[in-house]
């Protein structure tokens, strides 16, 4: 995941030609939608947090730790895609198909 503005940028120009012609709409759209947008993935995260034991194993003279050896239930991202393409009216798709 990117943490990075000029990445959302163009994701925002879909979003921002067409609130920007509504009055209500304040110029920093931008950067409230991508903090809002940040703010739901990061509670995403909070809420479904994985609490697996993640156990830290360490090499002599290796500065480094890696935890290894956790199980993770993954999700499939095509059927929630499919469900938001399909309620999704106003905006064009995030990625080129």
């Amino acid at each position: 995941m990117y943490l990075d503005i000029d990445y959302y940028s163009a994701h925002l120009e879909h979003h921002d030609s067409f609130l920007k012609n509504s009055s209500h709409i304040p110029d920093d759209w931008g950067q409230v939608h991508l903090h809002h947008c940040l703010d739901q993935v990061v509670q995403s995260v909070i809420c479904h947090a994985d609490l697996s034991p993640v156990p830290m194993y360490g090499w002599k003279g290796v500065p480094v730790f890696l935890g290894v050896g956790q199980t993770h239930t993954c999700r499939r991202w095509e059927p929630i895609r499919e469900w938001m393409d399909a309620r999704n009216e106003i905006y064009e798709p995030l990625e080129e198909e």
